[in-house]
C-alpha cells in the first residue's frame, strides 16, 4: 500500500474516532453520575476506579484507536514505508476495536433517538468523501453567473482559494488587479471546471472601485438549507453555497474597454 493511501486510511480512522469518542465519553459521564446517585459516592479509590472503568471504558478504547490513527498518519508523512508492516497490523487491531465501539454508539442512537436518526447518520456517513490527504470534503455550489457550478472540496482549500482571489485583486505584489472566473476556479483547485465563459467573466479592482464603491470582495459561505432563497431552488440543504455581493462581469474585457472609452477608469 502506498504512503498516500495509508495516510488517508489512518486519517479517516482518526476523523471517525473523534465524534464516537466524544459521544461515548459524554454517555460515560452520565452513567457514572447515575451510579453515584443510586449508590452514593464510592468509599475507596479502588471502588472509584472500578466505577470509572465501567463508565469511561468504551470512550477510552475508542480514544486509543483515534490517537493511534493520528500518530500513525503523521508517522507515514515523513518516515520510510519499510517499517509499516507491524505498525499496520497494530492499526488494524485498533480499527476493529473502534468499529466495535461505533456499533455500540449506533445502538445508543437507536435506543435514545430512534431508528430514523440512525438511518440519517449512516446515510450522511456513506456520502462522505476525502481528498488525497484524508481531509473531509463537502459539496459546494457557485451561482455567480446564474449557472450552477458544483464541486467538492475541503473547507480549508475553499477559504484559501477565496483569499487568493482578493490577493490577486487588491495586493499588487501578488496580482495585477484583475481576476477572471477561471482564475478563481483554479485558485479553488478546480481547473477542470473552466470554460470559455469563465475565461471571459471576471472582476477588476478598478471596476469594483468606480461602479460598486467596493475595494475587496466579501464571500459568504453557508448551507443552502440556511437560506430562504436557496430553499426554494430545490437544492440539497447540506450543499455549501459560495455567494458574493458583486457577481463577475460576464465579459470583463469588453467592460474594461468601455469604461476606458468613456473615461471612468
Amino acid at each position: 500500500m502506498e504512503v498516500k493511501t495509508m495516510r488517508t486510511v489512518f486519517k479517516v480512522l482518526a476523523i471517525a474516532g473523534v465524534p464516537a469518542t466524544a459521544y461515548l465519553a459524554a454517555r460515560g459521564g452520565r452513567l457514572k453520575a447515575e451510579r453515584i446517585m443510586e449508590k452514593g459516592n464510592p468509599d475507596s479509590r479502588k471502588e472509584a476506579a472500578v466505577q470509572n472503568i465501567k463508565a469511561y471504558g468504551p470512550a477510552a478504547v475508542a480514544g486509543a484507536a483515534t490517537i493511534a490513527s493520528i500518530v500513525l498518519c503523521d508517522y507515514f508523512g515523513g518516515k520510510e514505508i519499510a517499517a509499516a508492516g507491524a505498525l499496520a497490523a497494530g492499526v488494524a487491531a485498533n480499527k476493529n476495536r473502534l468499529k466495535e465501539q461505533f456499533e455500540k454508539y449506533r445502538g445508543v442512537v437507536k435506543e435514545e433517538d430512534g431508528e430514523a436518526r440512525d438511518i440519517d447518520i449512516m446515510q450522511k456517513a456513506s456520502k462522505a468523501t476525502y481528498d488525497g490527504d484524508g481531509e473531509l470534503e463537502h459539496e459546494y455550489l457557485i451561482y455567480w453567473l446564474d449557472k450552477p457550478i458544483y464541486f467538492k472540496s475541503t473547507h480549508a482549500k475553499v477559504i484559501d482559494g477565496l483569499n487568493r482571489i482578493n490577493q490577486e485583486l487588491v495586493d499588487y505584489s501578488r496580482g495585477w488587479g484583475v481576476v477572471t472566473m477561471s482564475d478563481a476556479l483554479k485558485f479553488l483547485g478546480k481547473d477542470d471546471l473552466c470554460t470559455t465563459e469563465t475565461d471571459k467573466a471576471g472582476w477588476s479592482y478598478d471596476l469594483l472601485n468606480v461602479e460598486c464603491d467596493c475595494y475587496w470582495l466579501d464571500f459568504f459561505v453557508f448551507k443552502a438549507g440556511e437560506s430562504e432563497w436557496y430553499k426554494n431552488k430545490a437544492i440539497d440543504p447540506d450543499v455549501y453555497i459560495i455567494d458574493v455581493p458583486w457577481s463577475p462581469w460576464p465579459d470583463l474585457q469588453k467592460e474594461l474597454e468601455e469604461q476606458h472609452r468613456i473615461g471612468t477608469i
